[in-house]
């Protein structure tokens, strides 16, 4: 029933007992075995698909199939900060120099780069082409970008003297800011802009583009007094929009998706790129987070709608978090709880799957759902759906797209489906924006999506 790999030891003495148990324990096997398989499948076909051979970091295409989530304006992932970094013309280098040495600038400046962002949530390191690397950070401010860059590429002219190289590679550097509802083609046009910069001004140089973004960033401190207003005046609202599942000749609404709006004093309405990534830094995500919660169940009292809510990492951390929800979820009624969703991004949750699980194992415990947005496959694979066990999955069209079809033969592979059935979790398709990919999807066997094409994004009225 909890979708769970258990094998059963102890065989009783009753035949007609024991044969079914014996039963159960081959059919247990037999699913596990589809799992690993396919779970193994899938890890090569990812690190086929989106790992750079020579640095182990990311290639163009995954930044290409993952980035167009980061714009999305309803999440955290919507603010932050972007490098671009050039290594002069790398095949000149390996000509002059030779394989060898060539090599060992890519991957050591690889590790560099690795070394300095591992910690960094929901951070993507990719080489975009024989010289160029990229690198996003959702939440980091332009100044902390540029100062990460900076050691970066310190540490990289450092170990060129060392080998008597300091002059034999053009290193240039752009950094800036990302916003919500921008375009991969507009953030690297920007960043090969500040590129051409960095170049004309000397080796190793660091230019950053937009620099009134600076100025906007380091004042935030600002807004603390204006959020905790906005929490107290109950200026912080809602939007929704629904997440469908088409079952043969029918539809129906899985659930709602609640996002955060800002409503300012002057009554202008702001989504939550605006606000929530400022919450984050000023440590008020877990406010917001209690606010969305309290709220949303006495809505649920009202209605009958089932409410998906977005937490942040933040806030099942804390297990002072964690108490205050058990005992809100307590107080409720099982018919409520059921209606009730709760997801954390995919990434995060990777980060710290003890908590994660903490809160997975709690929610199920009081009859609730929980599950995992902006799913993306890990280079270790997808064994650690097995302790999380969500009930759902939300993946985004571009990537789910990689996932299931060969992009030169358009053959579908069946390696995600097989894991997600053996583990009986809910596939959402995220970010549908036309009739097109329902179709694609509905092929491959997915009936649960959510996107314009499905639903817009709409006020939730209290």
């Amino acid at each position: 029933m909890e979708n769970r790999f258990i094998i059963e030891d102890k065989i009783p003495f009753t035949s007609e007992f024991k044969d079914a148990t014996k039963a159960m324990n081959g059919m247990v096997k037999k699913v596990k075995t589809i799992f690993e398989r396919e779970s193994e499948t899938l890890r090569r076909y990812h690190e086929l698909l989106y790992i750079d051979t020579q640095t182990k970091l990311y290639n163009r295409r995954y930044v290409n199939a993952t980035l167009p989530e980061y714009f999305h304006a309803e999440t955290e992932l919507s603010d932050g900060g972007f490098a671009l970094v050039s290594l002069g013309d790398a095949l000149d280098f390996k000509k002059r120099y030779g394989y060898e040495r060539y090599n060992w600038l890519m991957q050591t400046f690889a590790t560099f780069l690795q070394d300095e962002f591992i910690t960094c949530e929901n951070a993507i390191v990719a080489r975009l082409n024989e010289s160029d690397f990229f690198v996003t950070i959702p939440l980091m401010p332009i100044n902390q970008m540029k100062k990460k860059m900076q050691r970066v590429l310190d540490n990289l002219k450092n170990a060129l003297i060392k080998i008597d190289l300091g002059d034999a590679c053009t290193v240039g550097c752009s950094v800036g800011a990302y916003h919500a509802k921008e375009t991969i083609k507009s953030l690297l046009s920007r960043a090969d802009f500040g590129l051409m910069h960095a170049k004309s001004d000397s080796n190793f140089a660091i230019h950053v583009c937009d620099k009134d973004e600076e100025m906007v960033i380091l004042g935030r401190e600002e807004w603390k007094a204006e959020l905790l207003r906005s929490i107290e005046e109950s200026r912080i609202q809602f939007a929704h929009q629904n997440v469908i599942c088409y079952k043969k000749d029918f539809e129906k609404v899985l659930h709602d998706e609640v996002y955060l709006r800002w409503k300012n004093e002057e009554g202008g309405i702001y989504s939550a790129n605006r606000f929530v990534p400022i919450a984050v830094h000023l440590g008020l995500v877990d406010f917001l987070d209690k606010y969305m919660i309290q709220k949303i169940v006495s809505m649920m009292k009202q209605n009958q709608n089932a409410f998906a809510i977005n937490v942040s990492g933040n806030f099942f951390r804390n297990k002072k978090n964690l108490q205050w929800l058990r005992a809100i979820l307590h107080a409720q009624p099982l018919s409520l709880r059921q209606r009730l969703w709760v997801e954390v991004h995919n990434s995060v949750a990777i980060k710290d799957l003890e908590s994660a699980s903490s809160l997975s194992s709690m929610l199920k415990s009081f009859g609730c759902h929980f599950g995992l947005d902006h799913f993306m496959l890990t280079d270790e694979g997808t064994h650690y759906l097995q302790s999380l066990r969500p009930d759902y999955i939300k993946i985004g069209s571009d990537y789910l797209y990689d996932a299931l079809y060969d992009s030169s033969t358009g053959r579908q592979h069946e390696s995600l489906t097989n894991v997600i059935t053996s583990l009986g979790v809910i596939l959402i398709a995220t970010g549908v924006e036309k009739e097109k990919q329902v179709k694609d999807f509905t092929q491959a066997g997915i009936n649960c999506f959510q996107g314009r094409a499905i639903s817009d994004v709409e006020a939730l009225i209290e």
